[in-house]
């Protein structure tokens, strides 16, 4: 009469699935580790391809009436700002806000931009230096030289 040997411990099945479990747990908890400690790099990134995306879509549309020039000096004011200046995410809010309620849809618009515009100077209220302030392209008598551009600021 034979006895089998029973062998003790896992099978190879479940030792091979307890090792893959293992090793996705420590991906995951790894990435949230990287998610938590670079979160800034990661919003910051998010709002700088929000932009650029916005302001392709306005240089694009070629819509009358809007100044693509102060749209791009504007966008380009807040691009640095949000990689240089510490804020806070409240104070993006605005920004976020348009984002959220649908303003990067392919169809670009006026009102759109307006509000594209209004929400970059509302999260950070010193860019409105650089709007058109009687609504007009104050852009008309500058040459493509930067030093005279910077110079009739």
């Amino acid at each position: 009469m034979t006895e089998q040997i029973q062998e003790k411990g896992l099978s190879k099945g479940c030792t091979i699935a307890l090792i893959v479990g293992g090793v996705i747990f420590v991906l995951v908890v790894a990435l949230i580790i990287l998610v938590i400690v670079k979160k800034d790099e990661f919003a910051s990134w998010a709002y700088s391809k929000a932009v650029i995306s916005e302001k392709r879509l306005i240089t694009e549309a070629d819509l009358p009436g809007i100044d693509t020039v102060e749209v791009n000096r504007i966008a380009d004011e807040f691009l640095a700002k949000v990689d240089t200046a510490r804020y806070t995410q409240v104070e993006l809010m605005p920004f976020v806000k348009f984002v959220q309620d649908g303003g990067m849809d392919e169809k670009v618009d006026s009102a759109e931009v307006a509000a594209f515009l209004n929400a970059m100077v509302e999260s950070f209220p010193d860019l409105e230096q650089y709007k058109n302030s009687d609504g007009t392209d104050d852009m008309t008598e500058q040459t493509d030289s930067p030093a005279v551009s910077e110079q009739s600021y």
